[in-house]
């Protein structure tokens, strides 16, 4: 093994000369080291809104001591542990291998799992690897080279590793001679064995990258082996001289293909260049205790770095959730953002009852850290999103709670905020909040609006304050309201609204003011609208809001452009107007009933409400985020419009704002980006992106059926979730009850979640919304249904995303129709054999008379199945079995019978050209065809007479199954086209002969008829009513070659077949008919 080329590491990575060595570090420059740190890194804070919850065996997971997690395509959580494979919806634990017995996957410790795919998962338990699909859960062995295969019972699986190109490696323990083997597959191909090195290599850090295996082989030396076993390159990271393992490489992370990580022992953190080919010491090793060992590393998709691990005692310990780094267990979150690390350790101990190194970090696709320790599996939540600004009360407010109003910004980036009785200045420089004023020393009157101009703060009660001396001075002598309103426009004048009153004050000075109503072209009756906001566009005119008349668009100079409100034309949703910004091209306007954008080009409003997703419809301020979307904070909440996708985010007090509810005008976007809304509870602030939305991407939330099971009143079967999509799940008639648990893969707060269902095909309406994450059904009828759910994380906002399970419940055997043929078969054959039975009692009375009987009862019986044969020609069998047994038949009426008439075009002038013969042996041909087809589509032909053929579909003959009435209609729809094609090639046929040939018309109708035989002599079985004739007359209205059919079969076979409306015809003795012809 060679080293890699001369370079001063220093550059690169923690020289050796940087690194106190721990044999020679005294304890008084161990203090000095942490005092110079507590003070010299500010950025050392705790994490604010964040949660940790530890899942163990309370929670239901099989054991506690985890090794491993990942998230599946679908959202499950797979974690591996000392008793295997488990899953995780949220809701509840499943040890794999416990609830499917007869799955492959072996039991007992799962160390890692390797996804090479969303189909093939890599299982590394202690002695087997396995290949894992979790979707449909199938699982195989992965399967070594002839000869490579490790000796049963003497070897151990200790580390896995895969390329982005499908290479794998596979590190073993072979204890039969203490070395460790080194197994490589590519792509398919078996593993194959392809170095063995020194046993102490098998527990050793690995990972894979540009097609090699990076190893953390000993101390501080990486090497390098190549896909054929050989390693010729090496890295020897900067260590003491007295202690190489100082540097001891801990593990690797690959960031995909794009980057190699690497941690030491030493709190170093580092990334391979692959320009210079050498590992670059990354800033975060500044800030990190060489006391600390990592044991894990993250990325997460913010580009944040997690690390954990252990910090060794030698770090003072102050005490205390906000104190320095301390020794013990370890979790820090580096933001790459802003250069700061977040010590999260002191919220990780709380959940550990020992101190021990987590094994993994994984972040899951809604945001969350998953951490893997011997003591749980813990959650971690952020909900630092929003910055909670004295929420916790200030005395400086009134009885401790600051209730917000006014905000604005000086052009430091400074930002105000006031409440009933006074301000405080969040200073930029330290994140800082200062109050400017005490209740004790200078109380004031409702401050509300507020605006910085030129070093004074105007405040909406008609006084401004000297910032440098705080010194106020009265610019608005008696107000005319407490709520005044402020803004500053494009010239640099401020404008003062308060009650009906609007003041401008040239260039900020108090004293040139002017009154802007008077110069108002309005009518009088709209002088008393009470202003409750001031907006000026980008093109420069001034919007007006009102308290209750809606608002006013002006110029500067008094003249009215337009006035909107609840009635005029483009219309507001609500008078009352609590907000006004500009986005996306257009006005956009908070009312007390939801948000209007107002499209001044095409004078359209477009409102949304709480039916579009909207949080809730009082809307208290509004901000715009460019021109992508528009922030509105609401009595129940705060929501995100984006303008592109028109889809509303809500935020709610779960998610980390202070309060559901907010304040009117208490909103700001910061000349940073920064937004600050308030309300009750103090101040929100944050910075809008792709973090605050993440979750409402429909890609990293789904509703996943977790779990089905049913019951036939003996046995219970179950299915875990790896349905088939296309093919669903199918019952017997037996299973009497069926329930499905389903959830939502969001872990953040599984227990505020909401569901609906419906069974479509059974159910009419969904379900109210519930937490309970289950449905149940009992004895469902034969029939095919959709189990359909949806889910909601708590609020308003439902996921667009439905689940929908197809589910197909079974006939009854015995229900069935093969069923009822095959117990007829069995029936005629238990009367034949009692025929047969007395027949050879017969002949054992008479043997005399055996040969006669034999030849006379033979003779009878073909005469019989001759008689019963003819008779069953003529009658259906129903019909036929009721006269044979009682003389008689009853007529009866069928309903939804679909009835066709055939006629041949010209019959009596093509028969006059053919000898009788000719003729009836010409028609018998061509009914033999139609009588090939009519069985075929299992109808029912009724009679013929002369060249009319009639047919009927839907008839209810005994126990027959006849199909729906559209499924009739549409079999004799079939059978009337294959009639026009039979007769088309028999045409084709006679014409080469030079013969006469057939067309024929065809009508078609549906409806109710009455059906049996008349008459005590010559029986023939027949139908009667309207539908027949009107079948008849449409037959007569007909076209050679076509099939006219009626409004009642169009509307039953419109979907399957297309058709030309012929509106409507008069027919004989019947009237105006309405007719279609059916296309070819």
């Amino acid at each position: 093994m060679r080293a890699a080329p001369e370079i001063d590491l220093k550059h690169y990575f923690y020289g050796v000369n940087n690194i106190p060595s721990l044999s020679i570090m005294s304890k008084v420059f161990r203090q000095l080291w942490l005092l110079v740190c507590f003070f010299a890194l500010p950025w050392w804070l705790c994490a604010q809104e964040i949660s940790l919850t530890k899942l163990g065996f309370e929670n239901g997971l099989s054991h506690r001591n985890v090794r491993c997690v990942h998230q599946d395509a679908r959202g499950f959580l797979w974690i591996g542990n000392e008793k295997g494979l488990n899953r995780y919806d949220g809701h509840e634990f499943l040890l794999w291998k416990q609830a499917n017995p007869d799955s492959p996957l072996p039991e007992g410790r799962l160390k890692q799992i390797l996804p090479e795919n969303d189909r093939r998962w890599l299982l590394l338990y202690d002695s087997q690897l396995v290949s894992f699909d979790p979707v449909t859960a199938e699982s195989s062995p992965l399967v070594f080279a002839e000869g490579d295969s490790l000796p049963a019972g003497r070897f151990a699986f200790n580390n896995l590793a895969s390329g982005t190109n499908g290479e794998l490696w596979l590190m073993a323990s072979n204890l039969a001679d203490s070395t460790a083997w080194l197994f490589y597959a590519a792509g398919e191909a078996p593993l194959r064995k392809i170095a063995e090195l020194p046993l102490a290599n098998a527990v050793k850090p690995m990972a894979a990258f540009d097609g090699r295996l990076y190893l953390g082989s000993w101390n501080n030396v990486i090497s390098i082996i190549e896909a054929d076993g050989n390693s010729n390159q090496s890295y020897e990271l900067p260590a003491p001289a007295s202690d190489p393992a100082f540097s001891t490489v801990l593990g690797f992370l690959r960031e995909n293909e794009d980057r190699l990580w690497v941690y030491l022992s030493n709190g170093q953190l580092g990334w391979l260049d692959r320009e210079t080919g050498f590992f670059n010491r990354h800033p975060l090793s500044d800030q990190l205790p060489h006391t600390f060992n990592p044991s894990a590393l993250l990325k997460d998709q913010n580009g944040d770095l997690w690390l954990t691990g252990i910090v060794q005692v030698g770090t003072q310990n102050t005490g205390g959730p906000c104190s320095f780094i301390q020794p013990g267990s370890a979790l820090f979150k580096y933001q790459a953002a802003t250069g700061r690390l977040f010590d999260l350790s002191y919220y990780l101990k709380q959940q550990l009852e020992f101190t021990t190194a987590p094994r993994q970090l994984f972040e899951d696709a809604t945001g969350g850290i998953w951490i893997c320790t011997e003591f749980g599996l813990v959650h971690l939540i952020q909900r630092n999103h929003f910055q909670a600004l004295l929420a916790d009360g200030n005395d400086c407010c009134k009885d401790g709670v600051c209730s917000m109003r006014g905000m604005t910004e000086d052009e430091e980036g400074n930002i105000y905020f006031s409440y009933y009785d006074g301000i405080h200045m969040l200073r930029r420089s330290t994140q800082t909040l200062e109050p400017l004023t005490t209740l004790a020393e200078q109380p004031l009157r409702n401050p509300f609006g507020l605006l910085w101009h030129r070093g004074y703060l105007w405040l909406g009660n008609g006084t401004r304050i000297e910032l440098e001396t705080m010194k106020s001075e009265t610019v608005v002598p008696e107000p005319r309201a407490a709520e005044g309103v402020l803004m500053l426009d494009h010239d640099g004048d401020i404008w003062y609204g308060c009650g009906n009153e609007i003041l401008i004050f040239a260039d900020g000075n108090p004293r040139r003011v002017r009154s802007f109503v008077d110069t108002l072209e309005l009518p009088k009756e709209l002088r008393s609208a009470a202003v409750s906001f001031l907006f000026q566009s980008r093109s420069g005119s001034i919007w007006v809001g009102t308290a209750g008349h809606g608002a006013f668009q002006v110029e500067k100079n008094g003249t009215l452009l337009r006035h909107l409100t609840a009635n005029s034309s483009p219309a507001l949703p609500h008078n009352r107007i609590l907000g006004i910004t500009e986005a996306g091209g257009k006005i956009w306007f908070g009312t007390a009933a939801g948000l209007a954008a107002f499209a001044e080009g095409n004078n359209v409003i477009s409102t949304y409400t709480s039916d579009q997703g909207l949080a809730n419809d009082f809307i208290n301020g509004i901000l715009p985020e460019g021109d992508s979307a528009v922030w509105a904070s609401t009595d129940n909440g705060l929501s995100r419009l984006d303008l592109k996708t028109l889809r509303f985010a809500n935020f709610f007090d779960t998610d980390g704002l202070t309060r559901n509810e907010f304040n009117r005008i208490s909103c700001l976007r910061a000349s940073d980006g920064r937004m600050y809304f308030g309300g009750l509870d103090g101040v929100n602030a944050f910075y809008p992106g792709p973090q605050l939305i993440r979750k409402f991407d429909p890609s990293v939330r789904h509703v996943v059926l977790s779990k089905a099971t049913w019951f036939n009143g003996n046995d219970q079967f179950r299915n875990y979730g790896n349905i088939d999509p296309a093919r669903g799940l199918v019952l017997s008639y037996r299973d009497k009850m069926f329930s499905a648990w389903f959830s939502m893969t969001d872990f953040s707060a599984p227990d505020k979640h909401l569901y609906q269902y419906k069974l479509e095909g059974y159910d009419k309406n969904w379900s109210a919304p519930s937490p309970a994450n289950f449905a149940r059904f009992f004895n469902l009828p034969a029939g095919n249904y959709t189990l359909r759910v949806k889910a909601s994380p708590g609020g308003s906002n439902w996921l667009d995303e439905e689940l929908a399970i197809p589910l197909r419940v079974k006939e009854a055997f015995y229900k069935t129709t093969w069923f009822l043929m095959l117990a007829l078969v069995f029936l005629l054959l238990a009367i034949y054999s009692g025929v047969r039975y007395r027949l050879h009692q017969a002949r054992m009375k008479a043997i005399a008379l055996e040969k006669q009987v034999q030849e006379r009862t033979r003779e009878l019986a073909f005469e019989k199945q001759k008689s019963e044969k003819l008779l069953l020609n003529i009658l259906p069998a129903e019909t036929a079995e009721e006269l044979k047994a009682t003389g008689s038949a009853k007529a009866r009426r069928h309903e939804n019978v679909t009835v066709l008439f055939a006629d041949f075009k010209n019959f009596s002038k093509i028969a006059a050209q053919m000898s009788p013969e000719d003729l009836v042996k010409e028609i018998d041909a061509c009914f033999r065809g139609f009588d090939d087809i009519v069985g075929k589509y299992k109808l029912e032909k009724i009679k013929t007479v002369g060249d009319a053929y009639l047919v009927t579909g839907g008839l209810k003959l005994g126990e027959r199954e006849t199909g729906s009435p559209r499924e009739v209609a549409c079999n004799t729809i079939h059978a009337a086209r294959d009639m026009h094609a039979f007769l088309r090639q028999r045409a084709e046929l006679r014409k080469a002969q030079n013969l006469p040939w057939f067309e024929a018309r065809i009508g078609i109708h549906t409806g109710t008829v009455v059906a049996g035989i008349v008459g005590s002599r010559k029986f023939a079985f027949d139908v009667w009513g309207d539908t027949v004739n009107v079948a008849q007359r449409l037959e007569a209205a007909c076209e050679p070659g076509r099939i006219n059919i009626s409004s009642e079969m169009h509307r039953l076979i419109k979907d399957d077949f297309r058709c030309i409306p012929r509106g409507k015809v008069e027919v004989k003795n019947i009237g105006e008919v309405e007719m279609y012809f059916v296309e070819a």
